[in-house]
């Protein structure tokens, strides 16, 4: 419990050797009960130490192998920390009864699926729907990797088991929902699917809060707060060197795309969203200049940020240790954009935008249990999407080229253009005949995980056409309530969407 109390507290005081040292004493525990080496993983995945939540989750599987739960547990840290291929090769290395079980099998085709084989991960989805366990989850992930026809046997099914969760459980009742509500878009039912996904999403608002007073007032705070002269008044950071390239947007923008195009040069690595500069790194949420003068003062010998972008770098070389630049592809940068771009002044990022209708749409249909409350609202998105495009603005405004917009459509009409483009922004040698304009194989842990797998989509621009006059009136309401409703269209990508009707 000690070394417990002091990882944490050096956590929350930005101390991140004497984090270390804390998990290092705790990993040379060897009697460590199950209740221990599950807390440690939660622990250092918590704080992004990968490396030190894989070696407890190794220790919590040894303890007894004949339960599954430890061993799924320890697959799951592996593919969270960039090594899905370790962690499918020892679930195939479970009895064949062990595979089949609903948490092991679930995991197989999730592992299956980001990595693009769809026909290996539908098998092992459908084991999960057979044995009657999580169905709901195995049908969302199903439904995402597949295209439904008028007569699929599939959407029946969905539609019977959604009819059984009706009243009985949110959660479930939602999770199927955006299953079906994504089938019907697929055969053309398109007043239906928004119909399904608005009642699904209307169930998910009830399990996650969202305030968007409270954000507006997080972002009005962050712009009034990190101003040119408050970031100079920070302790610099002579750290050079950085391989991270930074490609951020909001969700569903074109970001896996963007991703991809750079992956596509030989000496570049896809990285995914590691988010591990963030909350990980700052054990905070809500970062405002007091908060960063008062980390500031606190350092002792190089400066806080250094330090920090220090910590980050040995993070990203513990977690991808081959790669001679990674794209560290965390989407929704823009409240950490200050700190991460004094900590690493080398840095530069790239900021995706797409249509803002198409966008809404996308994040609408999707479902981020946990993590993006504002997307289970039409109304929400468009008051987030006013806020996000002001402190996009106010960043700019402050490191000018360092980041660079790129559109959606662009990257979809002129791949090969936008590629040389981003490179050059990143300042990576020219790659020759060695780019390959559809990109290394990634694996895809988002909602995107489709997309990106197939051929780019010059009809991906303007996905939600069937229904754009129907989504305006609640997205044109929440722009209006912005505080940051005049700045809207900086946020613009293929279109605008005026705050006002």
């Amino acid at each position: 419990m000690r070394l417990f109390h002091e990882a944490q507290q050096a956590a929350a005081s930005l101390d991140r050797q004497g984090m270390r040292n804390a998990m290092i004493e705790l990993l040379s525990a060897s009697d460590g009960t199950p209740d221990f080496w599950h807390r440690l993983i939660d622990f250092a995945s918590s704080v992004g130490e990968g490396g030190a939540a894989i070696e407890a989750a190794r220790r919590y599987a040894s303890i007894d192998s004949r339960f599954l739960q430890p061993q799924t547990m320890y697959c799951e840290t592996l593919a969270e920390f960039s090594r899905e291929e370790q962690a499918l090769s020892l679930l195939q290395q479970l009895p064949e009864p062990d595979q089949k079980h609903p948490a092991a099998a679930y995991l197989m085709g999730l592992l299956y699926a980001q990595n693009g084989d769809f026909s290996e991960a539908e098998e092992w989805l459908r084991c999960v729907v057979e044995a009657g366990v999580s169905v709901d989850a195995a049908w969302l992930t199903l439904s995402g990797i597949k295209k439904f026809t008028p007569d699929d046997p599939d959407l029946a099914e969905m539609r019977v088991l959604a009819t059984h969760l009706d009243g009985q459980d949110r959660r479930r009742a939602s999770r199927i929902g955006y299953a079906i509500g994504k089938a019907e878009w697929d055969i053309g039912e398109f007043d239906a699917s928004l119909d399904t996904i608005t009642a699904a999403a209307d169930l998910q608002r009830g399990l996650q809060a969202f305030d968007p007073d409270r954000h507006d007032a997080f972002v009005g705070h962050v712009i009034k707060s990190f101003d040119r002269a408050a970031l100079d008044s920070l302790t610099p950071s002579r750290l050079q060197g950085s391989r991270s390239l930074f490609v951020t947007g909001l969700p569903r923008s074109g970001t896996t795309l963007a991703e991809r195009l750079l992956a596509a040069h030989p000496d570049v690595r896809s990285g995914g969203e590691v988010n591990l500069w963030g909350y990980r790194l700052f054990q905070t949420e809500t970062p405002d200049i007091e908060w960063a003068r008062a980390r500031d003062r606190a350092g002792n010998g190089p400066g806080v940020w250094e330090k920090l972008a220090s910590a980050y770098s040995l993070l990203m070389w513990n977690q991808f240790p081959e790669a001679r630049c990674v794209v560290d592809k965390t989407l929704l940068q823009t409240q950490w954009m200050g700190l991460l771009l004094h900590a690493l002044p080398d840095a530069r990022v790239i900021y995706v935008m797409r249509d803002p209708v198409d966008t809404a749409w996308s994040c609408y249909r999707s479902l981020f249990p946990g993590s993006l409350p504002w997307t289970n609202s039409l109304r929400d998105i468009g008051r987030y999407f006013a806020a996000e495009a002001a402190l996009l603005k106010h960043w700019q405004s402050i490191f000018g080229d360092r980041i660079l917009t790129v559109k959606h459509a662009d990257l979809v009409h002129s791949p090969l253009g936008q590629s040389e483009r981003m490179m050059q922004h990143f300042n990576l040698r020219p790659p020759g005949e060695q780019l390959n304009s559809g990109g290394k194989p990634l694996r895809i842990k988002t909602a995107s995980m489709f997309q990106a797998h197939q051929s780019v989509d010059r009809n991906s621009s303007g996905n939600s056409l069937p229904i754009r006059e129907r989504l305006l009136p609640e997205l044109r309401a929440g722009i209006e309530a912005s505080p940051f409703k005049d700045g809207y269209c900086d946020l613009s990508g293929d279109r605008e969407l005026e705050p006002t009707s």
